[in-house]
């Protein structure tokens, strides 16, 4: 009888934990609530229609988030301001695959610096959210905040059409070991290794010269072709 009470118990105290455990899953997967994580909380007046589509590695702690919204241009200046967002110039969408990044011109050619985000919901998936529709839009303003550090690179990336009101939001993180390195150093210092290397091979033969403090100076390396 004992026994019988015992059993009972813990029946029911299984059950209520089973309940609350889905009741947190369910209050975690609600569209606010990741908005509110990763985008801006609270949840800016004008913001209507979010919807949300997750990538998870568990075991590596990876993620990938894409949101879409509607918001006003007003609401859009708080989420900008609430972190260092800078503008970026160059964006592609093809097969569900995002390539982001700035690409320019000066003197010597054209350059660019961009990467791309896989935004398939699964790796067995073949397109990304059917919601995801950047190819519809005519013109965007695109935005982006970068981390990168050896064994980890993080991003956020905000897309906005002002004529339609509406934004996407992506949140991607990756980690592992050779993630945001090369050769022993980050990304970004290969790359600064790399075009100090020309500027000087460029200064050696005479045609490059630094003018940092030329106001008409390329605003990305300091420096200009001598006329």
């Amino acid at each position: 009888m004992r026994k019988s009470k015992y059993y009972t118990l813990l029946l029911l105290v299984s059950v209520v934990i089973c309940i609350t455990v889905v009741g947190v899953l369910i209050v975690k997967l609600l569209p606010s609530v990741l908005f509110q994580k990763v985008v801006l909380n609270p949840i800016p007046v004008s913001v209507r229609n979010i919807r949300v589509s997750r990538s998870v590695s568990i075991l590596f702690k990876n993620h990938t988030y894409v949101l879409r919204f509607n918001v006003s241009k007003a609401d859009l200046a708080l989420i900008l301001g609430s972190r260092e967002f800078k503008e970026i110039s160059y964006v592609k969408y093809n097969n569900g695959t995002l390539d982001y990044g700035d690409r320019w011109s000066n003197a010597r050619g054209s350059f660019s610096k961009t990467r791309g985000l896989d935004l398939r919901e699964t790796w067995w998936s073949k397109c990304p959210p059917r919601w995801f529709r950047l190819g519809d839009w005519k013109s965007f303003k695109a935005y982006m905040l970068e981390k990168e550090e050896i064994g980890y690179y993080g991003v956020h990336l905000l897309l906005y059409n002002e004529e339609q009101g509406e934004s996407y939001f992506i949140d991607h993180e990756i980690r592992g070991t050779g993630i945001g390195q090369k050769g022993g150093r980050t990304w970004e210092e290969w790359q600064r290794k790399l075009e100090e290397n020309r500027l000087r091979e460029l200064r050696e033969k005479g045609i490059y010269e630094d003018l940092s403090n030329d106001p008409n100076q390329n605003r990305r390396t300091g420096e200009k072709v001598i006329q």
